[in-house]
Order: structure tokens, then sequence, then C-alpha cells
């Protein structure tokens, strides 16, 4: 089952009750730090700003501004880049284990990138990783939305209908930033973000340890890695005590024991422990 609102009316949505940017009497929410892959940043600059200076609040009903400050997120959002998000394969990674796509319509147009059959395959791709355990796919309908385009959109939905941890959204311009906010919004509910994850990769040795455990288990998401690392209270460990330590359980615990001494999903503790039980002689000085 793929959960959608319907694009028509959602693309029509333009006009909402403004909301001062600055308003005074909301409360002054979570300085909140969104990890986003280089793309994003590069593809989206006025996203990037409207989500920097505030403006995106602006665009919010009263339900939806309701929903922002149950989740006591900040009206300027940090947005933090990072190359390791490009190789996961989304454009924002959330802290829950899930990851969201974000893609213009319009940018189907172009013949030289493969049309919407590009981002299809793209996408299928991803869900059959299994690397995140909920994907949302953010759409701005950014053009007049002709016969074609909407056979395309519906195309897509169909292509992965099977795989039910997929889910839609769809915007017009003026309220893509919030549309993107909205769905961050929803996922920090069960899982709150790390505490200065920008800060905490801007470490060399840091991102090296999270590059080293992506590489070797695919399943695993930065997020994943940074928490194994020890990562969640925003202390950078330059001594690489937590890598060592993680090594150790994986060689001491049995199969049963280990998932549950790793703040990570039981598929990649598991894909972890087998990977580690191997020859590790080769990573003794990481």
């Amino acid at each position: 089952r793929v959960e959608h609102q319907p694009y028509a009316a959602e693309a029509a949505r333009v006009e909402h009750q403004p909301y001062a940017a600055e308003d005074t009497n909301r409360p002054p929410g979570r300085q909140f730090t969104l990890l986003t892959s280089e793309r994003f940043l590069e593809t989206f600059p006025l996203v990037v700003t409207e989500m920097a200076t505030g403006r995106w609040v602006q665009t919010l009903t009263d339900y939806e501004q309701e929903m922002i400050q149950n989740a006591n997120m900040s009206q300027s959002v940090v947005v933090a880049d990072c190359q390791l998000v490009d190789q996961m394969g989304v454009d924002i990674e959330l802290a829950d284990g899930g990851g969201i796509i974000v893609q213009q319509v319009s940018s189907w147009q172009n013949r030289e990138g493969g049309g919407y059959k590009a981002f299809l395959r793209y996408l299928v791709d991803l869900a059959a990783s299994a690397r995140y355990n909920h994907l949302a796919v953010v759409l701005c309908v950014d053009t007049v939305l002709t016969d074609g385009l909407s056979q395309d959109i519906l195309t897509i939905q169909n292509s992965v209908i099977c795989h039910c941890n997929i889910s839609f959204d769809y915007c017009a311009p003026r309220t893509f930033a919030s549309a993107i906010l909205l769905r961050v919004a929803s996922s920090t509910e069960s899982s709150p973000p790390i505490v200065d994850i920008g800060d905490v990769l801007s470490d060399f040795e840091v991102l090296e340890r999270v590059r080293f455990l992506l590489d070797m288990i695919p399943l695993m998401t930065v997020h994943q890695a940074l928490r194994v690392l020890g990562q969640e209270s925003g202390l950078c460990d330059t001594s690489g005590a937590a890598l060592n330590e993680l090594f150790r359980l994986a060689r001491e615990s049995t199969s049963d024991q280990f998932p549950h001494n790793v703040p990570i999903p039981l598929a990649t503790a598991q894909q972890l422990q087998a990977v580690l039980k191997c020859d590790l002689s080769f990573a003794t000085s990481v």
C-alpha cells in the first residue's frame, strides 16, 4: 500500500494563512540540523535558503503549524551536507532510519537525464536495497501537470506498490520547503536527531570511521554508524575506542546477543557481525 496525497489538489494549494517569520508568540523550538546530500544543497539552493531563514513557516496551515510545534522544531533549520549521504542514495537522511528523496517533476522533461524512467529505476533500486526502513518521496509539481506527466507519476507509484515503506507527498513550489520539513517533523517523534550531527561529521577521523563502516555494511546508514561509534551525544571520539569495542562485541557475542548490544536494527546488526567475525587484522589500525 502506497500512501499519498492527491497531487492535483496539493499542487493547487498555494495560498495559506501566512505566519510571520518572526512570530514572537511562537515558542522557540529546538535548533534542528538536517543531514542532507551535497546534491540536495547544490540542486535546491532556494529551498535551503527558506529553511535557514525560517520563511518556510509562512506557508503552514493551522494544523501543520501545530505539527511543527509538537516536534519542537525551530523555524531556522541548519542544513549540514555530507558526501556520505550521496553515497547512501537519498537526499535527506532521518534519525529514525528513514530517508527522503526530493524531486521536481519538471526534471523528467529533460530527455538527456533519462526522464521519469531514470528516476523510477533509481527509486526501485534504493527500495530493494532495504537500507532504509521507510522512504518518503517529495514531488514538487513545478510545471503544468499534463496527462503525460500524470501518467508518469501513476507509473512510478504502481511500480513500487509492493514496497509498503514508500510514501509520496506532493507540493507546489511555494510549499516545497515546508513539505519537506513536515515530513521530517513526523519522523522526529519516534527518534530524536543526533545532537550537532553537522559538527560531528566535520571531524575527519570520525568521518573516516563512518565511511569505513558504510563500506563494510551495505545496510548501514550514516546515523546508525554514528550511533555504534557512540556519537549520539555530539562528542567526537578521536581515540577510536568505540570502534574497537564494536569489534570486540562482534567477535565475543553470540548471534542472539549482539543485536541487543548495538543501537541498530536487527538485519544491520546481523550483517555487521557476519563481516566482523571475519579476519579483522586489516582493520587493527583504524
